[in-house]
């Protein structure tokens, strides 16, 4: 997550970082940091793999890991 988030300061971009599901809710787009098996289970030692499945089935644009996308 460390270079999205370099990347989005560089760019000037301004962004939320979040760690749990209320932090989730309300997003109007999302983004996901895990991007390997071991740090997959981030999502849910972190308990957000359902919100996250949640707010792309309502249609919220995404950018992470493939495994959250293929639950949805």
């Amino acid at each position: 997550m460390r270079s999205v988030e370099n990347t989005l300061a560089e760019l000037g971009c301004a962004y939320t970082l979040v760690r749990d599901c209320e932090g989730l809710r309300g997003r109007t787009k999302s983004a996901s940091g895990v991007a390997t098996l071991p740090d997959d289970a981030a999502l849910d030692a972190l308990d957000v793999r359902a919100e996250l499945v949640e707010r792309i089935r309502a249609g919220v644009p995404f950018l992470g890991s493939a495994r959250v996308a293929g639950a949805v």
